[in-house]
């Protein structure tokens, strides 16, 4: 079986800025986050970031997807790491953040999907710089869409989802943001 070395090591960071450009959208038949088996397990992502608590974190998963006329099939989710609470990113003066680790894609596999969550509000403070406080922006930071946009090789694309308290972001591979749902849509 030929293996396909993805992401690794990489840090997806809180958003502080710039802020991305996020346009609207919705959830697309077919896509990972409408299988209901896959949006399950995002629940359960977005749940044991303890969003609201002194224990919020970051969480992170990855699927690896099969996609057939229109139709996919995944994986059963391969977790991350979980990232630091805001009072240790504070600590360190510096943006809370979760890393991704390495995958070793089999060549069955034409999608490979990365989610993670945001666990606070727009606004949360973090710090004082000297250009002032800084505080989380809403959905995905520069760094996350960086981390997906160019990454596929060959025939397998990657995508990702960013989960926040205001809602549900998709990163195409190709650097596009959209924010496709509320955060209740998981529940459904």
């Amino acid at each position: 079986m030929d293996l396909l070395g993805i992401g690794g090591g990489i840090q997806n960071k809180g958003n502080v800025g710039p802020v991305v450009r996020v346009t609207p959208g919705n959830v697309r038949p077919g896509e990972p986050i409408a299988d209901p088996e896959v949006r399950a397990e995002m629940r359960e992502l977005w749940h044991r970031s303890k969003v609201g608590t002194p224990d919020a974190h970051e969480e992170g998963e990855s699927f690896y997807g099969r996609r057939r006329r229109g139709a996919g099939t995944y994986s059963k989710p391969l977790h991350w790491q979980p990232g630091e609470t805001l009072a240790q990113a504070r600590a360190q003066k510096k943006r809370p953040s979760i890393s991704e680790p390495a995958l070793l894609v089999p060549s069955n596999i034409d999608l490979v999907v990365q989610t993670h969550t945001h666990a606070w509000q727009e606004g949360t403070f973090l710090f004082d710089t000297r250009q002032g406080p800084s505080v989380l922006a809403p959905g995905p930071s520069a760094e996350d869409v960086d981390n997906i946009r160019g990454e596929g090789q060959g025939s397998v694309s990657v995508m990702g989802y960013v989960i926040d308290p205001e809602g549900i972001y998709r990163i195409t591979n190709g650097g596009g943001v959209q924010r496709i749902a509320p955060v209740g849509y998981l529940d459904q």
